[in-house]
C-alpha cells in the first residue's frame, strides 16, 4: 500500500509540475518535471523499481531487457561519460587555437 501511495504521489507531483504552465511543450516546465522525475528515481527505490518494470518488462530479448533494467540502477555520479578536461590557460608562449565551423573574423573587422 505504501509503495502504491508513493508512486501515486510522485505521479501527481509530475502532473502538477507540468500543469501550472498551461503549455505541454514549455521548456522550463519540461526541465522542472524532468528534474522532479530524476530526483524521484534517485531517492525512491520503490518508484525506481516500478518505473523499471513498467518500462522494461515488455522487452522480450533477455539482453536488451537487462540493458533496460541497468539504466534504472542508481548512479553515484550525476554526469555521464568521462570528466571534461581542465580548461586551457592562455599565455604568450602557448597560444590557444580555436576551431570553428564558420568564417573567422579578426577583432578589427
Amino acid at each position: 500500500m505504501k509503495r502504491t501511495a508513493a508512486i501515486l504521489a510522485a505521479t501527481a507531483a509530475l502532473l502538477i509540475a507540468g500543469a501550472g504552465t498551461g503549455r505541454a511543450d514549455d521548456p522550463a516546465a519540461n526541465r522542472k518535471a524532468s528534474a522532479a522525475y530524476d530526483a524521484d528515481l534517485q531517492s525512491s527505490p520503490g518508484f525506481r523499481a516500478e518505473r523499471a518494470h513498467s518500462e522494461c518488462d515488455a522487452i522480450e530479448s533477455a539482453d536488451l531487457k537487462a540493458q533496460c533494467m541497468a539504466t534504472f540502477t542508481p548512479s553515484t555520479s550525476p554526469t555521464i561519460g568521462p570528466p571534461p578536461p581542465p580548461p586551457l590557460k592562455e599565455d604568450a608562449e602557448h597560444p590557444v587555437d580555436v576551431i570553428t565551423n564558420g568564417p573567422v573574423h579578426s577583432p578589427g573587422d
